[in-house]
């Protein structure tokens, strides 16, 4: 089952179903990380993993109502997929959901490691320029930047494109394809 994906905000409606709004969000925080310290202590005393997943709930809550969430709600998505269990006989069988909340802006990622004090960020790769609207996308400033020429000439550079293989398969990468067998003997 594919699921279904829709805009960011959508997460608040999903959620105030669940009366977790962002007036609620932070006295939810606060249990649920209660929780995790009681169960922490309990996995110390009997070696067990209780516990684990409360953390991934309340870094999730955190992210979602962060300054308010409205401001970045917008850069997100939110997608949900049923899935069927088969890790172990408890759960075997049974459908479960997964909830995603997919970030499309790598500046609310960089603004979050600059905020915390980070000295420098290298970025490195031949493909960044121009420097002006990579900096904006990313919502920093770069006030040291080493931009080189290319290395070589537009002389020294073809590019072509190919189409079928040595037997004359039709090369398509497409998800559909990537699996199939002659695809994957064909690219060799």
């Amino acid at each position: 089952d594919e699921g279904f994906t829709k805009p960011g905000p959508y997460i608040y409606e999903m959620l105030e179903s669940l009366n977790i709004t962002h007036e609620t969000a932070p006295k939810l925080i606060g249990t649920v990380e209660e929780a995790a310290v009681l169960l922490a202590e309990e996995k110390q005393r009997t070696a067990t993993n209780a516990g684990s997943k409360l953390e991934i709930i309340v870094d999730m809550l955190k992210l979602i109502f962060r300054e308010n969430g409205s401001n970045h709600a917008d850069v997100y998505r939110v997608h949900v997929q049923e899935f069927e269990q088969n890790s172990t006989d408890v759960i075997k069988g049974k459908v479960s959901r997964m909830l995603s909340w997919w970030c499309f802006n790598p500046g609310i990622t960089m603004q979050d490691i600059s905020k915390k004090g980070v000295g420098s960020i290298i970025l490195t790769s031949g493909t960044l320029s121009p420097m002006e609207s990579l900096a904006q996308e990313l919502k920093l400033d770069f006030p040291i930047r080493l931009e080189n020429p290319h290395v070589i000439s537009s002389n020294q550079l073809w590019a072509g494109v190919v189409s079928t293989g040595p037997s004359g398969c039709v090369l398509n990468s497409s998800y559909r394809h990537r699996d199939v067998p002659e695809y994957k003997q064909e690219l060799g």
